[in-house]
């Protein structure tokens, strides 16, 4: 499967729930051992994609089994992300290392060498992701950095390290929920970002979907992230305000308010005081606007303002 996806077009939703497959592989007497993807970042600088932990964490919480990284690499041919193109030298070993330290079961570098055959198409990025040149050559820096590579690999006898390993625990844990299906591409592409910036800075964050969240998982990590949730189940949104925040564990909302609506996409009747309860904020007068600026693209984009009425404590 795919690690990461790079936008919020609906276009990019796969439609493949990693979950649902694992079980009914085992449902079916032929339990899945490991889980794969084809998982890529961005070498551009500012980007906030430079890291690709989160399609291998993201795909180990889902199945709940080891992820072998199937494909992974940098183009010296970047058109669609600018500046990345002189960062591959140093940006395909990272990647490798990345993979190891998120507990990928290995990687697989794409690929051996350049393609001249997407020279000046439309795809034009695909010719460079070469570690060698068309002609199996040596490709400068990327070539002799992977090699070093491999062979730090080797003189750290690195499988003897890494096994027996386990994650960190979570700092904070993100809610995914199955409810909010209808806006699967944009909290991807959200939590995508927020989750490559936590790891920068040196948090753990980890995944719970419905199944994870209500035997309790949210007891893991001192804090809760919503992101994208503005449709939720009922009884989800009841507990985070009657036992979550009870718990002493800090919520936080991302993008959207929470549980504006349920799966359906009914309004939820007590939404107005569950939110002037988590957040301190009068919604009584809010009213949808666009949804994936399906009315009108040019009007994608709003700006929402916010006046404090009382200021919350710590």
């Amino acid at each position: 499967m795919i690690g990461g996806l790079f936008g919020e077009m609906d276009a990019h939703y796969t439609c493949e729930d990693t979950r649902t497959i694992v079980n009914r592989c085992a449902a079916a007497g032929a339990p899945l051992d490991f889980w794969a993807i084809n998982n890529y970042a961005i070498a551009a600088l500012g980007s906030e994609l430079r890291s690709a932990d989160f399609g291998i964490r993201k795909h180990q919480a889902a199945s709940g089994l080891p992820v072998f990284v199937s494909e992974t690499g940098h183009t010296s041919n970047e058109g669609l992300y600018g500046g990345g193109s002189g960062r591959q030298p140093r940006a395909v070993p990272g990647q490798m290392w990345e993979a190891l330290m998120a507990g990928a079961l290995g990687t697989h570098i794409f690929t051996w060498n350049d393609r001249e055959m997407y020279a000046g198409g439309g795809f034009d990025r695909e010719k460079g992701f070469g570690i060698m040149q068309q002609n199996r050559l040596n490709k400068g820096a990327v070539s002799s950095n992977v090699v070093e590579m491999f062979r730090r690999i080797e003189q750290m006898n690195l499988g003897n390290l890494l096994v027996g390993s386990a994650p960190l625990p979570a700092d904070i844990q993100m809610f995914w929920s199955k409810s909010d299906d209808l806006g699967w591409p944009r909290g991807n592409h959200e939590i995508t970002r927020i989750w490559s910036t936590l790891k920068r800075l040196g948090y753990q964050p980890w995944i719970v979907f419905d199944e994870e969240f209500d035997r309790g998982d949210w007891t893991n990590a001192k804090a809760l992230l919503l992101s994208r949730c503005f449709q939720m189940e009922p009884r989800h949104i009841h507990t985070i305000v009657s036992n979550v925040t009870r718990a002493g564990i800090h919520v936080h909302a991302n993008a959207d308010l929470p549980a504006q609506y349920d799966s359906y996409h009914k309004p939820n009747p007590s939404w107005s005081t569950q939110m002037q309860y988590l957040f301190g904020l009068n919604v009584s007068g809010a009213y949808p606007g666009n949804d994936a600026a399906i009315t009108n693209a040019d009007n994608m984009y709003r700006y929402v303002s916010f006046q404090v009425a009382n200021p919350l404590g710590r």
